[in-house]
């Protein structure tokens, strides 16, 4: 894991989001990397106390940090926050070399698109993660709007209110209920690009 070290230490540096989860649980939770030492990271404890005891008996528990998907068998915790070992951790998903957008508090990211069963309202949803495959937005948590398969055109995407990227088409891939940095209840929306369906 030494060569991840630099990444890791810039997401921490810079306030970078990451989402932590457990298998026994069906949300997960963005929190914050707040320090490296050595094979520890020490993340934010933002897990709510109604969900604390299902994901403390996970058996896996999941990390996405920066570029990085990280799998493990077990956490600890320092008395306030969580300590996710690196050690005996299985890298899961490595994007080093796909175009992404990393976001931090700094960030406004949003994306405009009509509504695709009128064609005609307009919709500004908050994005949370940007690839060159797909991204993810965030939505009210009783949305019933998105489902699996349902198509979305002409997505224009904004990063601190400048244009940074224009879809012609993107699906429903999953979704998914997160609770975001302040505890909120949100539905994460996640799309792909697929040129064959553009």
């Amino acid at each position: 894991m030494q060569e991840f070290a630099t990444l890791l230490k810039d997401a921490c540096s810079s306030g970078s989001y990451a989402y932590i989860s457990g298998d026994k649980l069906g949300a997960r939770f963005q929190t914050q990397l707040l320090s490296v030492d050595g094979d520890q990271l020490t993340l934010k404890n933002t897990v709510l106390p109604q969900f604390l005891n299902k994901f403390l008996s996970s058996s896996s528990f999941y990390l996405q940090l920066a570029k990085l998907s990280f799998k493990s068998s077990s956490i600890a915790s320092n008395g306030k926050d969580i300590v996710f070992k690196l050690e005996g951790t299985d890298l899961i998903k490595r994007t080093r070399k796909q175009e992404r957008f990393e976001f931090n508090p700094k960030h406004k990211a949003y994306c405009l698109f009509r509504n695709p069963y009128d064609d005609n309202t307009l919709l500004k949803k908050d994005i949370i993660d940007l690839s060159e495959n797909g991204l993810s937005l965030v939505t009210f948590a009783a949305s019933k709007l998105f489902v699996i398969g349902l198509k979305i055109e002409d997505i224009k995407v904004f990063l601190n209110g400048k244009l940074i990227k224009e879809l012609p088409a993107a699906k429903v891939r999953y979704t998914r209920i997160m609770v975001d940095i302040t505890g909120k209840h949100r539905m994460q929306i996640g799309f792909v690009f697929n040129p064959a369906d553009n």
